[in-house]
């Protein structure tokens, strides 16, 4: 708008989500309004004081383009790339999938809902849950910010002060929870965890358990900000809030059994990482339904150790509603995509695989450069809890160089040419597995 008189900044805090329209096809991330009093001469005019009398420094204004989201009518015929890219650039606009928060919530909302499009009937639950809200700072001597953000669920409280210890982990490790374990036990201060081989100036986030916040708090930061740690002070607020975890599911079609499963959270916008999963998954559950009843079981707390799949499996098996069928896991960046090229990604079996079936999977994915892996379990990621309740599982998963990091956006991470590859691959495979157990 035009009037002086009105300033608008945005903010891209976690704790403020969202998204407000502003002027014809653009939007912010969110924004509060202030009006600034007049300034004394000579006042600086990046610090403004709101209507309060306080300080407003100078923020940002994060702007873009707005995407179309009008709703695609959902067809049991297969999605073009473009309208698989489009699913996977809404699901990284509903904003940081972290489980419990408000775009979380929202995007079962909007997942569901493209289900219920298809006719799908739902099961909806929530299982409650102490959410981690954090908010932390890393500043150096030259009174810089250093990228940093917390590992949850280890500190509650308030710290500040530049007494911590620093050591390296590999982003490898960031998928399981359990990676970082040693690293954190045992210790009596504040750690800072330099990712040693993420991407420069991006911090790769660790999974973790919902813990109890007992230890001196740790946070990690990008690979490249090892230098500027020296004499850096560091702070930390952390507590505990109620939180909700979607624990759900859907069923429609009709035919014989298969189930479609892919998480719903992770620790930023997940493009790739999440986003082209869940189009995928979307399209696959369509098609299946015109010949299968489908089972369509989407989670939150993928990055908490799979708290919503846990719950949801656990009730399942306590009703004997585990469904029947061969199970298509759909993981982690299934379409990631690094100048375009897919990335190389894994489909796991279990070394009981029938013979010919690896070679026969091996062939139908390779377009995609999946590489099928015979491992014993634990499987890694969402396909281990599913290995425990039943024998064929289809597992996609892997990661990709934006894995876990703000750097996942549609823009960088995939392509619709990389979906719709992705998605023949995923297509063709289910394919043959159906076709084996006919």
């Amino acid at each position: 708008r035009d009037e002086p008189s009105v300033t608008v900044v945005s903010s891209s805090r976690p704790e403020q989500p969202g998204a407000r329209r502003l002027l014809g096809d653009t939007w912010a991330r969110i924004c509060w309004v202030t009006t600034p009093k007049p300034q004394a001469p000579g006042g600086d005019p990046s610090a403004a004081p709101d209507n309060s009398g306080r300080a407003v420094p100078p923020v940002r204004v994060v702007v873009r383009r707005a995407r179309d989201t009008a709703r695609m009518p959902m067809s049991p015929k297969a999605m073009t790339a473009e309208q698989l890219y489009e699913l996977t650039a809404q699901y990284y606009d509903l904003g940081a999938h972290r489980t419990g928060t408000p775009p979380d919530l929202a995007t079962a909302e909007w997942f569901f809902g493209r289900l219920v499009e298809l006719g799908a009937t739902l099961d909806r639950s929530q299982v409650p849950f102490d959410r981690y809200e954090v908010q932390t700072s890393l500043v150096n001597t030259d009174g810089e910010a250093v990228p940093c953000d917390a590992v949850y669920y280890e500190f509650l409280g308030h710290f500040e002060g530049g007494e911590f210890t620093t050591t390296t982990a590999p982003a490898i490790g960031a998928g399981n929870a359990s990676s970082f374990d040693a690293l954190l036990s045992d210790r009596d201060e504040p750690l800072v965890i330099v990712i040693e081989d993420g991407p420069p100036g991006h911090v790769v986030m660790p999974n973790r358990r919902v813990g109890d916040g007992s230890r001196p708090p740790a946070v990690v930061v990008p690979s490249n900000v090892g230098d500027r740690l020296v004499g850096a002070r560091l702070t930390v607020d952390a507590r505990l809030v109620p939180g909700r975890c979607e624990s759900s599911s859907a069923v429609l079609g009709d035919g014989p059994p298969v189930t479609v499963t892919t998480p719903l959270s992770g620790w930023f916008g997940c493009a790739s990482e999440r986003g082209s999963g869940v189009a995928i998954a979307l399209d696959l559950a369509a098609r299946l339904a015109e010949t299968n009843t489908v089972t369509v079981v989407a989670c939150s707390g993928h990055e908490l150790d799979h708290l919503g799949l846990h719950a949801w499996l656990g009730d399942a098996a306590t009703r004997g509603a585990v469904p029947s069928g061969p199970v298509v896991h759909l993981g982690a960046s299934i379409a990631a995509a690094r100048n375009g090229v897919l990335e190389p990604r894994f489909v796991l079996q279990g070394p009981d695989a029938p013979t010919g079936w690896v070679d026969e999977l091996t062939s139908v994915v390779a377009p995609a450069n999946y590489q099928v892996v015979t491992i014993d379990d634990p499987w890694p990621g969402e396909g281990r809890n599913w290995r425990a309740h039943t024998g064929t599982v289809l597992s996609f998963t892997g990661a990709g160089t934006w894995f876990h990091t703000a750097g996942d956006t549609p823009e960088q991470a995939t392509t619709s040419a990389a979906l719709g590859v992705a998605r023949d691959a995923v297509w063709n495979a289910t394919q043959a597995l159906l076709d084996r157990i006919r």
